[in-house]
């Protein structure tokens, strides 16, 4: 695993300005290992008792088997400690996404093409988690959606002759 304090085997994910330790509970990072800038979340204290050991290995065990273009998967899990003693966070490094849908939909106006190529891969997503047998809770869900600059284009379809 990465340890962000000694630059370990597979390589140093660096926060720039901050120290390695000290990031807020999901912050960008660049993974030397990588070449490529990934989110990392910190899970603090994921062990604190049943319930929440529970949350953390489900969402190891999901993240680390879910592969789809179009939903968050896991890279990396490290953690800083260097003893059973002192082990008291994990963090989850994942896809670095450009930015979130609620802010897209805040920030610009969109066309209808563009709305519908945003629910079509949201849909793509929500169908293969749920094809797995997983099933998401309200809240943040972590679905991948393509950038609209790399999108395909859409043509519009001739009318139809009855």
């Amino acid at each position: 695993p990465v340890d962000p304090r000694a630059g370990a085997q597979r390589g140093k994910v660096q926060r720039p300005g901050r120290h390695p330790l000290t990031c807020p509970p999901c912050s960008s990072a660049y993974d030397s290992r990588l070449r490529q800038k990934v989110a990392v979340k910190k899970l603090s204290r994921p062990f604190q008792s049943l319930i929440h050991a529970r949350r953390t290995y489900r969402e190891l065990r999901l993240l680390k088997h879910v592969k789809h273009e179009n939903v968050i998967g896991l890279l990396d899990v490290f953690t800083p400690a260097t003893s059973i003693e002192d082990f008291s966070e994990v963090y989850l490094v994942t896809t670095l996404m450009g930015a979130d849908l609620n802010n897209i939909v805040k920030c610009q106006a969109l066309s209808d093409e563009h709305v519908q190529f945003l629910v079509y891969q949201l849909l793509r997503g929500l169908k293969y988690i749920h094809s797995a047998g997983i099933i998401h809770r309200v809240g943040a869900v972590r679905l991948r959606v393509r950038s609209a600059g790399f999108r395909p284009p859409l043509t519009p379809r001739p009318p139809r002759r009855t």
